[in-house]
């Protein structure tokens, strides 16, 4: 734990050093992979994390100052998060992260064909069709994956750490004992969010 608690005040020293939202939204993405491949972090940490790290992204493409546009993997990570909150049955979450897909899928700058993007909108409803995570689940299945055809959704968090489409399409939620938030990242949420401000 004491190792995680170095991390963890690193991470918050590298973010405060940054000057851009991308780069602050950068710095908690590669926090949150290591910690999810070392298993340091629980997905639920991971997936509060990275809606913070969200939060820092969309700075960078609604705010005139800085440049960043909105690409299909911003699009993915959102839509990955909705299913996550849905997974976690955090009802108030969910309806959060569809309004930022909307918004950023308003403003996507990367048209062309794509397996999401295509019914991009229709992932965005009330509630996601059995069909279109059929699709996901498919896709996550399938060894083949060309680059051109990409990003995936399994690219982007939570990586294959979830597989979100098979839990909703069997009607089920991850248990309750799964959303644990241990000290050290409980303190970086906290000073993340004081940053955002």
């Amino acid at each position: 734990m004491k190792l995680l608690e170095a991390k963890a005040k690193a991470l918050i020293e590298n973010v405060k050093l940054q000057t851009t939202p991308g780069n602050r939204s950068f710095e908690i993405g590669v926090f949150v992979s290591q910690g999810l491949r070392g298993k340091e972090i629980t997905l639920y940490e991971a997936y509060l994390l990275s809606g913070m790290k969200m939060e820092f992204t969309r700075l960078s493409y609604v705010q005139p100052a800085w440049s960043n546009r909105v690409q299909i993997s911003i699009l993915l990570e959102l839509l990955n998060l909705r299913l996550l909150a849905a997974a976690f049955a955090e009802k108030s979450e969910e309806v959060r992260w569809t309004g930022y897909a909307k918004e950023a899928y308003s403003m996507n700058h990367e048209k062309r064909p794509h397996y999401i993007l295509d019914h991009y909108q229709e992932y965005l409803g009330e509630t996601i069709s059995p069909k279109l995570l059929q699709n996901m689940k498919d896709v996550r299945a399938s060894r083949s994956k060309p680059f051109d055809n990409g990003p995936y959704h399994t690219e982007v968090f939570p990586y294959d750490k979830c597989n979100c489409e098979e839990l909703l399409l069997q009607g089920k939620t991850l248990p309750r004992r799964t959303k644990k938030v241990y000290n050290a990242i409980e303190n970086v949420l906290v000073e993340l969010a004081l940053i955002l401000q």
